[in-house]
């Protein structure tokens, strides 16, 4: 049985030029310019299409914009971008299980990592994440987390709480990236972070 189709991407503003079809069963796309070498410049969304989220630089990089259902983007600009879409994934508003989402760019940004309940320790986060981790939502139903700047739970270590958004380094009291995490156990050696934002819903376009 064929797949449904369900995202039409073109390389030219106004649905012209070359053209990519997306259906149910299609994967993340985190780089279009194999395929559009200029990147996607319109879209067009079906009815019964997911969001997608879509950015203007390849694997998940740069600005980005989550797209609706039911929708024909006509433009960059009538996505809300300035330049063509180069990588485009699956917008996830909450997976059963999920308790924390890892990502390496700060915003939220670039390749993400998701955690369960039953997901191990991390011990080196830079074997997925080459730069570390610099931003990491917690989901209300999360243990607490310690994060560390050095692979093997080393370097400068903060305790995350559950129900919060770290938006970047700063916000979790780090100057550097989250290289190895843990769940956390009293010990009373690390430091609990409270320059954060409260959980907000994660199907806000900002995100």
């Amino acid at each position: 049985m064929t797949a449904t189709l369900t995202v039409l991407l073109f390389e030219d503003e106004g649905y012209g030029g070359k053209i990519k079809e997306l259906n149910e069963e299609s994967s993340d796309q985190p780089n279009l310019t194999n395929e559009v070498t200029s990147g996607v410049s319109s879209i067009v969304l079906k009815e019964n299409a997911k969001k997608w989220q879509v950015f203007t630089h390849v694997n998940y990089h740069g600005a980005k914009v989550i797209l609706q259902p039911g929708r024909r983007y006509t433009s960059p600009d009538a996505m809300g971008l300035d330049n063509p879409v180069q990588s485009m994934r699956r917008f996830q508003t909450m997976t059963p299980g999920l308790t924390v989402s890892l990502f390496e760019d700060e915003g939220y940004g670039g390749p993400v990592k998701e955690l369960n309940d039953e997901s191990q320790d991390q011990p080196n986060l830079t074997n997925e994440f080459t730069n570390g981790v610099s931003s990491i939502v917690m989901k209300e139903k999360a243990k607490k987390w310690q994060v560390c700047t050095d692979v093997n739970y080393q370097g400068v270590k903060v305790i995350l709480q559950p129900g919060r958004r770290y938006t970047s380094r700063d916000a979790m009291g780090l100057d550097n990236p989250v290289q190895s995490m843990k769940r956390f156990q009293e010990t009373g050696d690390v430091k609990e972070s409270d320059e954060d934002e409260k959980l907000i819903d994660l199907s806000s376009s900002s995100l």
